[in-house]
């Protein structure tokens, strides 16, 4: 096939504030371009090109859009917006040796059809170069920085340990229910209480691995929750989304209990407010409050493609119905923007994925 000559292309053209997203429209925070397609030559002997194949859509991309964070996306430039995603190697530089062209490779590429730059250190070929032995999409979720964010999660910061209980809030999102399972089908929780926006994805949690969950738009919901979680409390704690959630769950805490600070989606388009009520239960409960990151623990990612491999196969794990959302962009690149700003209207089940390209 022959090389690619122009791609389209989203920039950002203006940060996001607490406004919210606009995905499209006049006042879009993006734009779509097309832009001619460079080579890896000596002058970049470093680089590759890829075609994107699928993109991972997440809620933290929007802390990129604040401002360019870790130039993730800078404002105003003719730079793609960045995301996680697969794409398949078409060229590479003279002094590429870990990558050949027709590799599939996950890395941090971006919104565009075709992309060349230097691959990160974190870039590796989707299941070692084997034929996939799941769907595309699951090399996006689970078996990517979603699962490995729930595995270092449980296993790093929070050291759970089989018998303990454990609630985790956005558990029916990308990382949220891999928790869920993991902490319950592989490391053996004693109980393990899911909080999710829904009744049908509350029964879908208790299918797949909660002992109870909890729907946190209900009117009852402090009282539902206290009553799954018991009156001996939780060890520990999986939060995903801050504000009122995470208000709620620290009074159903055992003392010393462990709280794992992974997201906080309900606050990505808020300001906030500081909240000494809650400050004072971790006080007195004397929580131990830990933030943590999955960019501090890529080294875990072998051991964590193994152990989370082996749990999919042997069915602790389950990939399929209610795991992800796939959206079919192959000729509509322009939906990119508003597939991913479906993130923060609930649209989602699991995983949101989109693909580009066969």
């Amino acid at each position: 096939m022959s090389l690619p000559t122009n791609s389209k292309v989203f920039i950002l053209n203006r940060s996001i504030d607490d406004s919210g997203v606009k995905a499209s429209g006049p006042d879009s925070h993006f734009t779509l371009t097309t832009q001619p397609v460079t080579l890896p030559s000596p002058e970049t002997p470093n680089f590759i090109l890829v075609q994107v194949l699928a993109i991972s859509n997440d809620p933290a991309q929007i802390l990129w859009f604040r401002g360019g964070a870790r130039d993730m996306a800078i404002v105003g430039k003719a730079d793609p917006v960045k995301t996680y995603g697969i794409g398949r190697v078409l060229a590479v530089g003279k002094n590429v040796g870990k990558f050949k062209t027709g590799d599939l490779i996950f890395d941090m590429i971006a919104w565009a059809e075709y992309y060349t730059y230097e691959p990160t250190d974190r870039a590796y070929v989707v299941n070692g170069g084997r034929p996939l032995e799941f769907p595309l999409s699951t090399y996006l979720g689970i078996l990517a920085t979603s699962g490995l964010t729930a595995y270092v999660g449980l296993k790093n910061t929070l050291e759970f340990k089989p018998g303990q209980s454990l609630i985790v809030s956005g558990a029916a999102g990308s990382v949220g229910h891999v928790v869920v399972q993991y902490a319950k089908n592989v490391l053996g929780a004693s109980k393990v209480v899911a909080i999710a926006g829904s009744g049908d994805k509350c029964a879908w949690l208790e299918k797949h691995g909660a002992d109870k969950a909890v729907n946190y738009k209900s009117a009852e919901f402090t009282n539902e929750l206290a009553e799954a979680v018991g009156p001996d409390g939780a060890d520990a704690f999986f939060d995903n989304v801050a504000g009122r959630v995470y208000d709620a769950v620290l009074p159903n805490m055992k003392l010393h209990g462990k709280v794992a600070l992974c997201g906080a989606i309900s606050q990505y388009n808020s300001k906030g407010t500081y909240n000494a009520g809650t400050h004072m239960v971790v006080l007195i409960r004397r929580l131990h409050v830990i933030g943590f990151t999955v960019r501090d623990h890529y080294d875990e990612t072998p051991n964590f493609m193994k152990e989370c491999t082996d749990a999919i196969k042997s069915g602790k794990i389950w990939i399929g119905e209610g795991t992800e959302t796939v959206v079919d962009l192959r000729g509509k690149f322009e939906g990119i923007p508003e597939t991913w700003a479906g993130l923060f209207q609930g649209k989602n089940n699991g995983k949101l994925v989109s693909i580009l390209a066969d």
